[in-house]
């Protein structure tokens, strides 16, 4: 009950609320893997970072093959300037779900930063290859090859262009 009340009180982005019921679901059940899951995606959005991660990382230690929050550890690592620890994290999420296609987009927006541009094509090409269909790849990969090269100006800008404030949701680094 308190689990299910905490997600009610997520999906209508009553954190403090959600935080509290699922706190208890977990004290009661230390094995609820989602539930850490989540508190690991509260304690992100109250940006405590570090509590996430612990958070996160309980939820896999209970369940090792949990993509989704593989892939949020990616993204918190992001958030503190470690793109290698997030690249390690990206490359489980798509080792434990090869659809979960924001963590491909993710794991190309790592190495995109590190300026390993043939590898954020080797990895869009990789989510092309699961998913045709997919926008986002089909996005940054149209933008990468337009933009970068191996000359020093163009990846700046491009950097310049990823690290612009005014980007829609679409094209930023994403939860699952």
């Amino acid at each position: 009950v308190n689990y299910e009340l905490g997600i009610l009180y997520y999906n209508s982005s009553d954190y403090r609320n959600s935080g509290y019921y699922i706190s208890i679901a977990v004290k009661l059940d230390p094995t609820l893997a989602e539930g850490f899951f989540y508190l690991g995606l509260i304690y992100q959005k109250a940006s405590k970072f570090y509590l996430a991660i612990e958070s996160l990382e309980e939820a896999i230690r209970i369940k090792p093959d949990y993509a989704s929050a593989y892939n949020n550890l990616g993204t918190l690592y992001m958030e503190i300037n470690k793109t290698d620890e997030s690249i390690y994290y990206y490359n489980q999420a798509i080792k434990f779900n090869k659809k979960l296609f924001i963590a491909y987009s993710n794991l190309a927006q790592a190495y995109l930063i590190k300026g390993e541009f043939d590898k954020v094509r080797s990895v869009l090409n990789k989510c092309l290859n699961v998913n045709e269909k997919d926008g986002e790849s089909h996005r940054l990969l149209t933008t990468i090859t337009k933009y970068i090269t191996k000359d020093d100006q163009h990846f700046k800008k491009m950097i310049e262009i990823y690290n612009d404030k005014d980007l829609d949701e679409n094209s930023k680094m994403h939860l699952c």
